[in-house]
């Protein structure tokens, strides 16, 4: 099981990452994130489990707070 699923936006429409992002959800991961500018048109991007933040650099950040 995993501790962390990561989902990096960008220009692409969907390529079944938002598969694993439901499984993830449905698996009740620790913690998932959305990285990047997520599309305002994506309710489920604003489900209470899920953390966004704007770039990978914060992301990295957020690990490593979690590690301390």
């Amino acid at each position: 099981s995993a501790s962390v699923y990561a989902l990096l936006l960008g220009p692409r429409k969907s390529t079944g990452a938002h598969i694993e992002f439901g499984i993830a959800l449905g698996a009740k991961v620790p913690l998932i994130v959305l990285i990047g500018r997520p599309d305002e048109n994506q309710l489920f991007y604003c489900h209470p489990s899920i953390t966004i933040v704007p770039n990978v650099k914060a992301f990295m950040q957020l690990i490593d707070k979690g590690r301390s």
